[in-house]
């Protein structure tokens, strides 16, 4: 698959002089921290958004039952 973005250059770590500023381990602490809290999203918005779809099935099912 061909990406047609321009590669845009990361910060990995910050140093300046002997003083660390932002560490490589800084940086995979916080995509971990924001790849999790995505997943989190991801899947709390499609329960969310499945709920009434489910709600409206088994509703709908009983009336038909009913009916029959």
């Amino acid at each position: 698959m061909e990406n047609n973005e321009p590669e845009r250059a990361r910060i990995v770590s910050v140093q300046v002089g002997d003083k660390i500023l932002w560490s490589r381990e800084q940086t995979l602490a916080w995509y971990n921290t924001h790849e999790k809290q995505m997943w989190r999203e991801l899947w709390g918005g499609l329960l969310l958004i499945s709920l009434p779809f489910l709600f409206l099935y088994l509703w709908a099912r009983k009336i038909v039952f009913q009916a029959a």
